[in-house]
């Protein structure tokens, strides 16, 4: 199989490590683009090459970092085959319902990181991904 390609869009510099640290030590992703702002990723002149997006929809105009929000729409509505994945402080089960009829693929809460990656992962890996080959 080959690798997904992934971008990331974080805010905090913290959980951004832990996200890059996680894909860089899986084989079957490959991360082609990384930010922490979402005004400089709309910028990103790779993003139709990523098969995932990674967005932090916390992220608000209020810290001058664009709005993550605003990113993933930018996304959906541009480069239609790229999965949007939110990342966010809450998980809920209203905000994932609400997301998913929007377009995103999934949801990560922060505090349960892990447990959320390897669920979504084993989505894009075994299901999403391999359909539209």
């Amino acid at each position: 199989m080959d690798t997904i390609k992934i971008i990331i869009l974080e805010g905090n510099a913290v959980f951004f490590n832990v996200m890059k640290s996680f894909f860089e030590n899986e084989t079957c992703f490959e991360i082609i683009g990384e930010s922490h702002n979402a005004n400089v990723f709309m910028q990103l002149n790779n993003i139709e090459n990523a098969d995932v997006v990674f967005i932090d929809i916390d992220l608000d105009l209020d810290n001058h970092n664009g709005n993550g929000f605003v990113a993933a729409m930018h996304v959906m509505m541009n480069y239609p085959k790229t999965k949007v994945v939110a990342v966010c402080n809450v998980k809920k089960y209203y905000l994932e319902k609400m997301l998913h009829k929007l377009g995103f693929t999934g949801i990560i809460g922060k505090p349960s990181f892990y447990a959320d990656i390897l669920q979504i992962m084993k989505l894009l890996v075994y299901k999403e991904l391999k359909y539209d080959e």
